[in-house]
């Protein structure tokens, strides 16, 4: 059945100002015969290339519990288009500037397509501190905006953890159809500021590429995606938690040398509070992961050397008070240096296993 000519008109509109990045187009099924409509609206020109640029001035939190990111960065986008050509109304007239929502109501006005985007990744709002459009007679747009968005990391891995780096993206999606707009790039045009604003984290690289996506409703538009990778600096964790927990496995195993029993198992006992509390301040740092990470590892192997030391000073307290000192005596020459080298032996594995 064929549709009037209204209809698929207001169908094509429909389709390029829909935010498209909301779903996958795997979960959604789309007909052969809608996706054809939309790339069938394409200018008869082909399609017009959206010159973009991305600068990340500023990284104002990396929150790991959440999996999110936030960053201050201004995006510019240059194209020229025969529809947005306008006749001079003086000689001085050259171009045109609009501000913030004045260009929005400029595009209404005039019935005139601008190359539309969505940031796929994007959490929540995004709050433009300032946009500035900048309008040429013969056509050209010069788009800026500085901006301030929460985006969703959604590669992070914690395994290694302190001692991991992660990858972040920004990915800036065109809701036209390829037909329509495509994204293009210049070197030097994406970069990062001097001033990032982390303390946890060391930004090592970045880089920018242009690809395809499949949109759910079954079409390809053009993404831009800006990555940077990051290290982590493992200072705090270095002095704050590892160091301590080879304090305390260092007191503790000079405990050993004395020959009361009860004190020991009193001092272990506390050890296992200290390293319980250790492990709630951890978690309070990462999210509920399903698999282990290396401090996780460090962590359990003090837990565990520290629980069999209580087991032990039990037993050997046991042995001594029925009269069997010199046999306790004899277990406990070997307990002191097996002891040193369970800890030797737990770090090294696991540091086998996760690096």
């Amino acid at each position: 059945m064929n549709l009037p000519s209204s209809c698929v008109r207001f169908i094509a509109v429909f389709m390029l100002v829909l935010p498209l990045s909301i779903a996958s187009a795997a979960d959604v099924p789309v007909p052969q015969s809608l996706a054809g409509l939309i790339e069938s609206q394409k200018p008869p020109g082909g399609p017009i290339p959206v010159r973009i640029g991305l600068i990340v001035e500023e990284i104002n939190e990396i929150d790991q519990q959440a999996e999110s990111f936030s960053v201050v960065a201004t995006l510019t986008l240059q194209w020229q288009d025969p529809d947005f050509a306008f006749q001079p109304e003086s000689s001085d007239e050259s171009f045109r500037i609009f501000r913030d929502e004045a260009f929005e109501r400029y595009v209404l006005e005039h019935k005139v397509r601008w190359p539309r985007f969505s940031f796929f990744n994007q959490q929540g709002k995004r709050f433009s501190q300032n946009k500035l459009v900048l309008l040429m007679a013969d056509g050209r747009v010069f788009y800026l905006e500085r901006f301030t968005v929460e985006l969703q990391a959604y590669h992070l891995n914690f395994s290694r953890f302190p001692y991991d780096s992660q990858d972040f993206y920004i990915n800036i999606d065109l809701l036209a159809p390829t037909t329509f707009n495509i994204f293009t790039e210049q070197q030097g045009d994406s970069s990062l500021g001097d001033w990032l604003g982390l303390e946890e984290w060391e930004i090592t690289r970045f880089d920018t590429t242009i690809s395809k996506t499949h949109q759910v409703l079954g079409y390809n538009s053009s993404r831009f995606q800006f990555h940077f990778h990051a290290k982590r600096k493992t200072t705090y964790y270095e002095l704050r938690i590892i160091a301590p927990i080879a304090i305390i496995s260092l007191i503790s195993w000079v405990i050993f040398f004395l020959q009361d029993y009860r004190k020991r198992i009193d001092f272990a006992g506390g050890n296992l509070l200290l390293l319980i509390a250790f492990n709630f301040t951890i978690s309070r740092d990462l999210p509920r992961l399903s698999y282990l990470t290396f401090m996780d590892s460090i962590l359990f192997t003090a837990f565990f050397i520290t629980s069999m030391a209580v087991i032990v000073n039990v037993m050997l307290r046991y042995i001594e008070i029925h009269d069997r000192v010199e046999l306790a005596r004899r277990i406990d020459y070997f307990i002191i240096w097996i002891y040193p080298l369970l800890y030797v032996t737990g770090i090294t594995v696991a540091y086998k296993v996760f690096f």
